[in-house]
């Protein structure tokens, strides 16, 4: 550990790298049709911009976070932000199709690493209880910040400034946090007696890769596409490899302790629901304010900060009731706000502009909860040595879980499409909105296998 480490800088700095690469995953979108334009993608490809970084991340979280352990955590945090920041600069500059995707997979590879080792710094710096908690909400109310107020920042830059901008604009950002890195991040001593399977990581990294890979697409070109049988195929041997080296692993990458922490385990779960809410939610509000009510991307990156305003009040509220009712309580309580914005949603019409910004209002403070309270029992019962792993967990399960959501989301409004040219209506997005009501629904269903009594456990206690 460093000899002075400051909680609030600490969560101040780590914050603002995280902030910046949820902003990164997500201002691309509103930038897309600038970016295809300007660099003349195929018919389709310009979705590799998205996809590639998807891939890159949701395949290397938990290794990373097994490599935050192992390496040190503010060791493998400032490499992998200095790598972001090379590859930020390359996909600013980027002139050809090529060079962009290419500096995406790169991007994605540092996020990948960054996330996991500045979660576990930032559980180094703040002892289990409340001034934990209150760090973690901070940390998911960035994160709900960056998904939703991206589409905003995305359009804006790339209307004044350029489509480069979204991402030359992390350069400095990286530059600051890598410069105060050293003098203010604390420095928890790696398990000398771990070391990182290189077998294990790459059959997990290679799988989830391909599972992502596989389900990105899939709703997209067709389940028969060769590259998504074939991603498929490789998903399920490289998961099958990954769990055969694993079971003659002395020191393996997820440790079966890990799994009987009751909380991480539906902790996980209900963040993976969350991440599967949020981009499905998404998704299906950009194509219902765009395609039904002919707003532009700008337009609705403003209506969506409603949801984002919301989201960070409902983490606020979440961590503060999570000491008082406990993670199960506030869980559940937030899987119904989501369960009833999604009935809300399903009732959009042709120009109900009023009902999309109640949905989203009544979703945000749900997500929020829902989320912060995932986040808590994810990582509440894990000790420091595990922090990294933990956190790349978390981290997956939130990945998973919006990638499953667009895709999910996809396949709902095909399904509901009646009009023979495919044209999404009004119904068919409102019937797709009962998605998010859905997830909700399985949210309940997991919140009572959450812990009761999160403080006490947290204190010591055995989980309730």
């Amino acid at each position: 550990m460093t000899a002075d480490v400051r909680p609030g800088v600490v969560t101040a700095v780590l914050g603002a790298a995280f902030l910046m690469t949820v902003l990164d995953s997500t201002s691309v979108v509103a930038a897309l049709p600038s970016i295809e334009a300007a660099l003349g993608f195929e018919t389709n490809d310009a979705a590799w911009v998205i996809t590639a970084y998807g891939v890159a991340v949701g395949g290397c979280l938990l290794s990373a976070g097994r490599l935050a352990d192992v390496v040190g955590a503010r060791r493998t945090f400032v490499v992998a932000t200095a790598v972001f920041a090379v590859a930020s600069l390359t996909c600013g500059l980027a002139s050809s199709p090529v060079v962009l995707v290419a500096g995406r997979v790169v991007q994605g590879v540092a996020a990948a690493a960054m996330t996991p080792s500045a979660l576990a710094l930032l559980l180094a710096a703040h002892p289990e209880g409340p001034q934990r908690n209150r760090a973690i909400g901070i940390w998911g109310g960035l994160g709900g910040i960056g998904a939703t107020a991206g589409l905003l920042v995305g359009g804006l830059l790339t209307s004044m400034a350029g489509w480069q901008w979204i991402f030359l604009v992390n350069v400095p950002v990286c530059v600051l946090v890598v410069a105060l890195s050293a003098r203010v991040l604390p420095d928890p001593r790696p398990s000398g007696d771990r070391e990182i399977d290189i077998a294990a990581a790459a059959t997990l990294s290679c799988g989830l890769a391909a599972a992502i890979l596989a389900v990105l697409r899939g709703p997209v070109t067709g389940w028969s596409d060769p590259v998504v049988v074939a991603a498929t195929i490789g998903a399920v041997l490289m998961v099958t490899a990954f769990a055969v080296v694993e079971r003659r692993s002395h020191d393996p990458v997820i440790p079966p302790r890990l799994l009987r922490i009751r909380g991480l385990v539906a902790g996980n779960t209900a963040v993976l629901l969350a991440g599967i809410a949020v981009d499905g939610l998404l998704l299906l509000s950009t194509r219902y304010s765009q395609q039904i009510l002919g707003a532009g991307a700008l337009a609705f990156g403003a209506v969506a900060a409603v949801m984002t305003v919301t989201s960070v009040a409902g983490v606020a509220a979440g961590q503060s009731l999570v000491a008082r009712f406990g993670v199960r309580t506030v869980t559940g309580v937030g899987m119904g706000l989501m369960v009833s914005a999604g009935a809300l949603l399903t009732q959009v019409g042709e120009t109900r502009w009023t009902l999309l910004v109640l949905g989203l209002a009544l979703f945000g403070p749900g997500m929020g909860m829902a989320f912060v309270a995932g986040q808590i029992a994810c990582l509440a019962q894990v000790s420091e040595s595990d922090a990294g792993t933990a956190s790349g967990l978390e981290e997956t399960s939130f990945a998973v879980g919006t990638t499953l959501g667009t895709a999910v989301a996809s396949a709902a409004l095909a399904a509901a499409v009646s009009d023979a040219a495919g044209i999404a209506t009004a119904g068919a997005v409102g019937t797709a909105f009962l998605l998010v009501s859905a997830v909700g629904m399985l949210g309940l269903v997991v919140s009572p296998f959450l812990p009761r009594a999160q403080v006490a456990a947290m204190a010591g206690g055995r989980p309730g």
